[in-house]
């Protein structure tokens, strides 16, 4: 059984990078993980809801 943690890393890489936060609540992930993310500086918060990886910017 994957936990939090993975199932955001499996979101991530399914979602090229682009991360909103209903995507991390559907998913029944806690959205704590994200903004764990984003104090390691692997996400950007872009906007209210809408987090992006660092490497993503290169494919908008």
């Amino acid at each position: 059984m994957m936990n939090d943690q993975n199932k955001l890393e499996t979101l991530i890489y399914e979602k090229d990078g682009l991360i909103l936060t209903k995507d991390v609540v559907c998913e029944n992930i806690l959205s704590a993980y994200l903004y764990k993310e984003v104090k390691k500086g692997r996400l950007i918060r872009i906007r209210r809801g809408v987090f992006i990886t660092e490497d993503a910017w290169n494919d908008y």
